[in-house]
């Protein structure tokens, strides 16, 4: 109580006369000091609290609960406030309390002193982001000014409490008095203190309900609060969310040391930090690790201080649970590492949700499909389906979603933006993306593979036909041999001019027709191992159109480059399928108009997606502008016999396609009805310079005598090579395999004699062939001149005759005047090339 009211309750001692009217008064100004006593205690009370209070608020404020910033603003406002009514007094409770006594004064003085300090830190840890350097100074001084902002709150009550205990002794002294003076001043005096006594109980009330308050919101926080000891680190108490957080009731975290909220293999060095951080008082924050009563670990974000706990000092710790942060922010990690895959991969890869909407596309998936990656995310995937192929896809979908069976990897076609289907190979599952279900689908482009299988189902029927065709067009040469070699006997000696020699000139070219269907069937067939060298295709491209094009109302446009690589080829048969080529464009425009032929040089790799080795090839291009070939025509048109013209056998692109492949190289064929079509054939380049044409073609045969041996299964091949061989001046010695003819060889060279020149066939069925006769020969005689001939032309002496000893090759069949020149050709001085003719 206030010295006044002393003072008062002395006048009325002091003036009996006035008892009564003194008691009165005497007992108001009681009553008033004792009611402004119990407002004073109330709001000094209250700013304690509030100053505690200040700490906890930071320190949520601090971990970043945005909802307390505002509450911390409140508080330093009703801190403020209630100083001011300490100090100079005013209004409170509809009530006016009076300005604190002078030795409270100095002590309220010592509260404003501090306060100035903390007041600007706490409005800024308010106002700032929680990580703002400026708000992390505030922070720090906030933590060293709030307990001394506490014990000066504290010195304020302790020193008016101090004024009220000898105002209440000398107020006990004068109620003495006033009762001997005055019974109705004792009776005011029990008035006046019960008075004191309910506002003094009504201020603790208050006291009692801000403490309620207090605890409530401890346990309504929605983050983890442990306090703990800060000397022991045994938690002395623990909020219902750190009970949730842990799996375990609040009441069984007390009494645990802070570091076994850690995982075990944690817990040492969780100590040694809890020890290092009571030791510099400093706070700590960042992302730890707690396991649960079950075991499990959750992530969470800690925020921890020492701060002052009535009389002790404790560590008051939030924990945070951030598994949802630490989720989110790994599934962005993922679906970023996901994208740079995706984005860089050689397959298209789609996800669809479970109603079958896009909602990613990579970079490959709009290279085949034709739609950019947004158009595709907008899309279902019914869009990019042709009708015959809708509801297979649709069904497997949904069994998908369903959680039901369906093939995993199958085939299909995709619709691209131009209208056109793409074959594909389509690989899908069940996936979770962000968040949700989803199905994820990777296609892979199978246009070239499935080329490349039709071009293998071709090749391989084409070899299976070869295998027969091969062995007919053998027996059918030796035929043809015979044939025309007696009607080039006949001829020579039949009378110029004569109907015998105008029928026998009728045989001939139907047998020469015969000759040139057969060469036809050999090189699609087994046969036809193409006699290589190095060549110009830009020549072989102009022979070509000059063959196939005389005389049409087609021309040709070539681009043909000066740098073009020689090509390692057999020139006759590259003029063949070129001619075959060009004629099948010709046949495309029977109105006329242009066929653009050009030649390049290219570098085959897996890239280029052709069945040929990787390496450097001459490419060549025929390009009409036709009607087109139809789909369904497109995939035979290298088939043999197929043909959609009624005149046409259906042997030239077969044989085209052959000869391609006979060289190492390819050919292939890209059309679109009404645009016309575009042949490439690829052959391979050579690193030899073309070679020159042979400046001559030997000697004559006739006019001078010359032996010669002939070795040949079929006797009629033998008569009439014998025949032919004696028209011109020969003397012959016929063999009918291999080692009759070394024997007849042996036998004339041990005579003394020799033969000018051996003609050996080269294949005997069940004896002994041409290539091993021509070694025992050549043993006998290193000079001896040897001529190779056959029905077949696959074996590689016939593509490399020279290297097996051979000087010639006679391809049968063979008329009169071409026996003459390879025999011109064998005799040729030694050194000059003997070319086949």
């Amino acid at each position: 109580m206030k010295p006044t009211i002393v003072r008062k309750i002395a006048l009325i001692l002091l003036a009996p006369a006035l008892a009564a009217l003194a008691s009165l008064g005497v007992l108001y100004s009681f009553l008033a000091q004792t009611a402004d006593e119990a407002r004073f205690m109330n709001v000094a009370g209250r700013q304690r609290m509030i100053s505690q209070q200040l700490l906890a608020y930071a320190n949520t404020v601090r971990i970043g609960q945005q909802k307390d910033r505002d509450g911390l603003r409140d508080l330093v406002e009703a801190f403020g406030r209630s100083l001011d009514l300490l100090q100079n007094g005013g209004m409170h409770l509809d009530m006016r309390l009076s300005p604190a006594p002078l030795p409270v004064q100095d002590e309220i003085a010592a509260v404003r002193e501090h306060w100035s300090t903390l007041r600007p830190a706490l409005l800024l840890v308010a106002e700032r982001p929680t990580r703002d350097p400026g708000a992390v100074t505030a922070f720090h001084v906030i933590l060293s000014n709030i307990p001394l902002l506490t014990e000066r709150s504290d010195a304020v009550v302790t020193a008016y409490e101090s004024s009220s205990r000898s105002l209440r002794n000398r107020m006990l002294a004068v109620f003495g008095l006033v009762a001997a003076l005055d019974f109705g001043l004792l009776l005011a005096g029990v008035w006046v203190v019960k008075r004191y006594v309910a506002d003094r109980n009504q201020a603790e009330g208050e006291v009692r309900d801000q403490t309620f308050r207090c605890h409530s919101l401890f346990e309504s926080a929605n983050d983890a609060i442990f306090v703990a000891d800060a000397e022991s680190g045994v938690i002395i108490t623990a909020n219902r969310k750190a009970g949730e957080l842990l799996g375990k009731p609040a009441g069984e975290i007390v009494g645990m040391h802070q570091a076994d909220l850690h995982p075990p293999e944690e817990a040492a060095r969780y100590r040694r930090i809890f020890q290092k951080h009571i030791e510099d008082g400093g706070a700590i924050e960042g992302d730890i690790w707690v396991q649960k009563a079950d075991g499990s670990r959750v992530p969470v974000e800690i925020s921890a201080n020492v701060i002052d706990w009535g009389d002790q000092k404790v560590v008051l710790g939030i924990f945070r649970d951030v598994t949802e942060r630490k989720r989110m922010e790994a599934l962005k990690e993922s679906e970023e590492s996901f994208h740079a895959l995706a984005d860089n991969a050689n397959d298209g890869i789609l996800v669809a949700d479970q109603e079958g909407f896009h909602v990613y596309a990579n970079r490959r998936m709009s290279e085949i499909t034709g739609y950019g990656a947004e158009d595709l995310a907008k899309m279902h995937f019914r869009g990019l389906l042709p009708p015959d192929e809708l509801s297979k896809v649709a069904e497997r979908f949904k069994k998908r979603v369903e959680g039901e069976s369906a093939p995993r990897q199958y085939e299909t076609a995709l619709r691209t933006k131009d209208g056109s289907l793409v074959p594909v190979e389509i690989t899908s599952s069940a996936t979770t993306w962000r968040g949700k279900f989803g199905v994820i689908v990777i296609v892979r482009d199978v246009s070239q593979r499935r080329q490349m299988e039709e071009d293998m189902v071709r090749i391989g029927k084409l070899e299976s036909l070869g295998v027969l065709v091969g062995g007919i067009a053998h027996d059918f040469n030796n035929i043809l041999t015979a044939v025309l070699g007696n009607i080039s006997i006949v001829q020579a000696r039949a009378e110029p001019g004569s109907p015998t020699q105008e029928r026998l000139a009728m045989a001939e070219k139907a047998a020469l027709r015969a000759r040139d269907l057969v060469r036809q069937l050999l090189t699609f067939s087994r046969g036809g191992a193409p006699a290589r060298k190095a060549v110009s295709i830009a020549d072989l491209v102009r022979r070509s159109a000059g063959i196939a094009l005389g005389g049409s109302n087609v021309r040709c446009e070539c681009l043909l480059p000066e740098d073009l690589w020689p090509a390692e080829v057999d020139e006759e048969q590259v003029v063949q399928a070129l001619a075959h080529v060009l004629m099948n464009a010709d046949e495309s425009m029977p109105g006329g108009g242009v066929i653009h032929i050009q030649a390049e040089n290219v570098l085959a790799d897996d890239a280029l997606g052709l069945p040929v080795g990787p390496g450097r090839y001459v490419r060549v291009s025929v390009r009409d502008h036709g009607p087109g070939i139809a789909p369904e025509h497109l995939r035979r048109i290298f088939d043999p016999y197929f043909t959609t013209k009624k005149k046409a056998r259906g042997l030239g692109l077969a044989i085209t396609d052959s000869i391609a492949r006979r060289h190492g190289g390819h050919v292939s064929v890209e059309s679109t009805p009404a645009s016309g079509t575009a042949f490439q054939l690829y052959f391979p380049a050579s690193q030899a310079p073309v070679e020159a044409p042979p400046s001559d073609r030997g000697a004559p045969v006739r006019g001078q005598r010359r032996r010669v041996l002939v070795m040949d299964d079929e006797e009629a091949v033998r008569d009439a090579l014998g025949r032919m061989l004696m028209h011109l001046d020969c003397d012959v010695t016929a063999a009918a395999d291999g080692a009759a003819a070394v024997e007849s060889f042996r036998a004339v060279m041990e005579s003394g004699q020799s033969f000018d020149a051996v003609i050996l066939d080269l294949t005997i069925p069940g004896g002994m062939g041409g290539k091993e006769a021509v070694r025992r020969v050549l043993e006998l005689d290193p000079n001896a001149r040897i001529v190779v001939s056959s029905g077949y032309s696959d074996d590689p002496v016939m593509a490399d005759f020279r290297a097996y000893g051979f000087c010639a090759i006679l391809k049968k069949p063979y008329r009169i005047e071409e026996l003459q020149e390879t025999l011109s050709l064998a005799w040729k001085p030694a050194g000059k090339d003997p070319s086949p003719p």
